[in-house]
């Protein structure tokens, strides 16, 4: 009888605390907001149409028009062992003619121009002498953005100052090297490096591992990239084909169709994936490790050591040089929508290390703190990049250096 009793209570028991999760997990719901946006939803709830293809879709279709469409290229991708094991150079840019379709957040695909260098910027600037570069990864390249309404675009178009964005995504070693192959060679007069906290961490713990980017932080290394632009078209082009090739091979269905074929097989994925979402707890997970233990990203740890000696050495050649340098830090969209303390993503300890470096700095966490609604800056208020207001907000900030 006793054993029947203490059953019963366990059975009790652990069904309260399942009912009690369950709860949690509504309010969770109700009050809290995941950071995975599904974008086409709030496209509709704002009255948008949203463009639903693929990027090899629309890559296709523009080709019908304008014969060199591409897809963007990063960096990043020489990462892979695939790739490493046999490059002799590792390109910083992409293609220097035709355009690169980028991303699609807001409902229209980014397509923009390539210049040069491989970066996606207006070709005709070069024709004038550059003021102002830009270094980063996406945010600093305008992401999902038509070109006029990024950062760079908006300082062209309505100051004086000939911006170049030298940005195809990476961590900070990329971006020293991309800061020593090309803006040291074009001399601007301002370099501003934007440094995204959301995964500038983690892009440097890769990055560290590949032996052609830490000889960077020796004296005198360099690729002379700005001189090999034939030879990193023929290396991304060929890329591009094997890519697009094995594209065409395993998603066939994918290239014919635009909508799904049958919307019903759809929705039962969708409801048995709330359902598995809902009872596995996920938004209560989720809040418990950012908010109780401050543990999202937690395994972006932060090498101090690493990223003071390539700040150090960027302020070094900057100051021989004449350009005044500065660094952006933009935020996390969580850091806003939770209200996050400094210590999350290291914030407090990385800004203490470049302030000992003495090297000016643009907040802008500082500037949304200032913003009654800071989220507003986000695309569709989720946990998406910047739309074009955020962009201006970035530019705005950066003209209070440039305009003394």
């Amino acid at each position: 009888m006793l054993k029947i009793d203490t059953l019963k209570n366990l059975i009790i028991l652990f069904s309260s605390i399942i009912i009690c999760l369950l709860i949690l997990e509504i309010l969770c719901r109700l009050f809290f907001t995941l950071p995975i946006p599904n974008n086409i939803e709030e496209a509709e709830k704002a009255g948008l149409i949203y463009d639903k293809r693929s990027k090899f879709q629309v890559i296709n279709e523009l080709r019908k028009k304008e014969k060199n469409i591409f897809p963007a290229t990063y960096p990043i991708e020489w990462l892979k062992e695939e790739v490493r094991e046999y490059e002799k150079i590792f390109p910083l840019s992409g293609l220097s003619y035709g355009k690169s379709v980028y991303c699609n957040e807001n409902g229209n695909w980014s397509v923009l121009p390539n210049d040069i260098y491989g970066f996606n910027n207006p070709p005709e600037i070069y024709n004038k002498k550059i003021d102002v570069v830009i270094l980063g990864d996406s945010f600093a390249r305008g992401a999902c953005l038509k070109i006029e309404n990024s950062t760079a675009g908006y300082i062209r178009n309505y100051t004086n100052f000939n911006t170049t964005a030298l940005a195809n995504g990476g961590g900070p070693l990329i971006e020293l090297a991309t800061f020593i192959e090309y803006a040291a060679k074009i001399k601007p007069k301002y370099v501003f490096w934007f440094f995204y906290e959301g995964n500038d961490h983690e892009n440097l713990l890769e990055e560290k591992n590949i032996p052609i980017l830490m000889k960077y932080l020796d004296s005198n290394y360099e690729q002379n990239l700005i001189l090999k632009q034939d030879e990193i078209n023929a290396k991304i082009f060929n890329y591009l084909k094997k890519k697009e090739e094995e594209y065409l091979k395993n998603n066939l269905d994918e290239l014919i169709i635009t909508k799904v074929k049958d919307p019903k097989i759809n929705k039962t994925k969708l409801i048995f994936f709330k359902i598995k979402d809902f009872l596995l707890l996920t938004r209560t997970r989720y809040m418990i490790n950012v908010k109780v233990f401050n543990k999202k990203y937690s395994h972006h740890k932060y090498d101090s050591d690493l990223l003071k000696r390539i700040l150090k050495k960027v302020k070094n050649i900057s100051e021989k040089n004449n350009i005044e340098f500065y660094f952006v830090y933009i935020p996390t969209w969580q850091r806003n929508a939770f209200n996050l303390n400094d210590s999350y993503l290291h914030r407090d300890k990385l800004l203490k290390d470049i302030n000992k470096l003495k090297i000016n700095v643009i907040d802008l966490q500082l500037t949304l703190n200032n913003k009654d609604d800071p989220l507003f800056y986000y695309t569709f208020r989720k946990n998406n990049h910047f739309n074009k207001e955020g962009y201006k907000l970035i530019a705005k900030e950066m003209e209070k250096f440039l305009i003394k």
